[in-house]
C-alpha cells in the first residue's frame, strides 16, 4: 500500500530521498530500507533551499563573467533562495550577497547549468528551518 503511494517517484532513473529505517537482512544477505515516505529529490531541494552559495575562482572559471552569471541566475527569478557569492581573484577574495531582487528558485535548470559553469563542487544550496 505504500509503494503505490510513492510508485510515481521511484523509476531507474530517479532521484529521491527517503526517510525511515536501514537493517541489515540476512534471510537476503543484505539490507533492507522499510521507508516512512519518498520525496521527489527536485521537489525537495526547490521546497526548502533558502540559499545558494557559488564559489567563483578567476583562475579556474574564466569563462564565467558577471554577464554570463546575470544570463544563468535571470530567468530563475524572483524566487526565495538569497545568492552568495565567494569570489576569489589571485590573492584577493570577497564574499558578495547579491541583493533581494536577485533572489533565486533552485530549479533543476539553474542547478544543471551552474554544475556546467562551476562544477558540482563549485556551488551548494543552504537548508535552513523545519525539517532540517
Amino acid at each position: 500500500e505504500a509503494y503505490d503511494r510513492w510508485r510515481h517517484l521511484l523509476g531507474s532513473q530517479a532521484l529521491v530521498a527517503v526517510s525511515g529505517s536501514v537493517r541489515f537482512d540476512e534471510f537476503i544477505n543484505g539490507w533492507r530500507i522499510a521507508a516512512k515516505d519518498v520525496h521527489d529529490l527536485d521537489r525537495l531541494v526547490e521546497a526548502r533551499a533558502t540559499g545558494l552559495l557559488l564559489r567563483w575562482r578567476t583562475d579556474v572559471e574564466r569563462h564565467l563573467t558577471t554577464e554570463v552569471l546575470k544570463n544563468v541566475l535571470e530567468p530563475h527569478r524572483p524566487g526565495r533562495c538569497a545568492v552568495t557569492v565567494h569570489y576569489r581573484h589571485g590573492g584577493s577574495q570577497a564574499r558578495l550577497s547579491l541583493g533581494v531582487e536577485w533572489s533565486i528558485r533552485p530549479a533543476r535548470e539553474l542547478r544543471e547549468r551552474l554544475s556546467e559553469l562551476v562544477g558540482n563542487d563549485g556551488f551548494r544550496f543552504v537548508y535552513e528551518g523545519p525539517g532540517q
